[in-house]
């Protein structure tokens, strides 16, 4: 189940003191949705990257064939403020970010070296 009692929206002074106290480093984005095409108004989430330990309960869930809570799981360890009631009634939104929160998640490429190199 998502946690519907986020903040709806954070200023910037909470920005910045939520990245001052997080342990992982990890920066606020804020993804915006428009909540029907063509409007001026939007759906927005304050967002983080998924820590090590998120994606392992997520991965957990996801070998258990429990796809809902990995997903809930990852909205509310990485969404820290936004109207996630809005997700329980727009699929497409749901979608959207749970698509954007995976593309949070980057793997470092391997590159090409000898090993004599340093």
């Amino acid at each position: 189940m998502i946690n519907t009692n986020k903040p709806l929206s954070l200023t910037q002074a909470e920005i910045q003191d939520w990245e001052s106290k997080d342990i992982n480093s990890r920066k606020v984005e804020c993804f915006s949705y428009e909540k029907t095409p063509g409007s001026n108004e939007y759906d927005n989430f304050w967002v983080v990257k998924p820590t090590r330990t998120v994606l392992n309960v997520v991965a957990t869930y996801a070998t258990e064939k429990e796809f809902e809570k990995a997903n809930d799981f990852l909205i509310n360890n990485c969404v820290i403020a936004g109207d996630t009631s809005s997700l329980e009634k727009d699929d497409d939104l749901y979608s959207g970010l749970l698509k954007d929160l995976s593309d949070l998640v980057k793997a470092k490429k391997k590159i090409s070296r000898s090993s004599t190199s340093n």
